[in-house]
């Protein structure tokens, strides 16, 4: 069930990133940002809880980690970092806001990360 959600989140992604991009749409962006902050919050539950389960022998957050957080992060990083060059290069005007909350999201991200992966060690 997971997969063909991951699949149709990365579909829309991409089809948001290439109209905001090929229309210099700033809101198009927006959207795409919200978008991609909205995914990431959803696995930011999984990567606290299983920093907080993290003392147990039996570890059941780590498989919310492993198989929620992992494949949300692995659209919404790369999808962040395109949707910044993207916006960069072809001069997106007024765009400091939404690239600001974009820069916010890849720190978010990668705390995330570091909260998760230390945990299942």
């Amino acid at each position: 069930m997971l997969i063909p959600l991951i699949f149709l989140a990365f579909l829309v992604i991409v089809t948001v990133i290439t109209f905001s991009l090929l229309n210099k749409s700033r809101a198009l962006l927006g959207v795409l940002t919200v978008l991609l902050w909205l995914l990431s919050l959803v696995s930011a539950f999984f990567a606290i809880w299983a920093g907080l389960e993290r003392g147990y022998s039996e570890n059941w957050a780590m498989y919310g980690f492993f198989f929620i957080f992992l494949p949300i992060m692995a659209l919404v990083f790369p999808a962040a970092v395109a949707a910044i060059i993207g916006a960069k290069l072809r001069k997106i005007e007024n765009a400091g806001k939404i690239m600001l909350w974009l820069y916010l999201l890849l720190a978010f991200v990668l705390a995330q990360a570091t909260i998760g992966f230390l945990a299942g060690v």
